[in-house]
């Protein structure tokens, strides 16, 4: 099943800078969530809140290698579990931006997770 962009709440983008924020709905029970972008864009921040929920999943940028899903939780009572990750890398135009809750490895749990903001940059090519 693929989630879509679609519900998340104010969205901010320019030619030089652009970023998503906001909460999409909760991506779990092995759902992918899917971007895909007109442009080379550098990948700066994904983050992700998992709230109640928990960290798990994998993040795939093209035709990449997945790469795990991790969270911290200074306060394990707070349930307010987060994962930051920067600097992934260069999407070319056309190729996916895949977030799955399904298990990378097949025994860690499945993620449950609310996509929070996603910072990326346009490459600009020389003239």
């Amino acid at each position: 099943m693929i989630v879509l962009l679609a519900p998340l709440h104010g969205l901010h983008k320019g030619w030089v800078f652009g970023a998503v924020s906001g909460h999409s709905e909760r991506v779990d029970g092995g759902k992918t969530l899917s971007m895909q972008w007109n442009r080379y864009i550098v990948l700066n921040q994904v983050a992700l809140l998992a709230g109640p929920g928990q960290c798990g999943g994998s993040v795939r940028l093209g035709r990449k290698f997945p790469l795990a899903i991790d969270c911290l939780d200074a306060d394990l009572d707070a349930k307010d579990q987060q994962g930051i990750m920067g600097d992934l890398g260069v999407l070319r135009a056309g190729e996916i931006l895949q977030l799955s809750s399904e298990r990378l490895h097949g025994v860690e749990p499945e993620g449950s997770w609310m996509l929070q903001r996603v910072v990326f940059s346009p490459v600009v090519h020389g003239k």
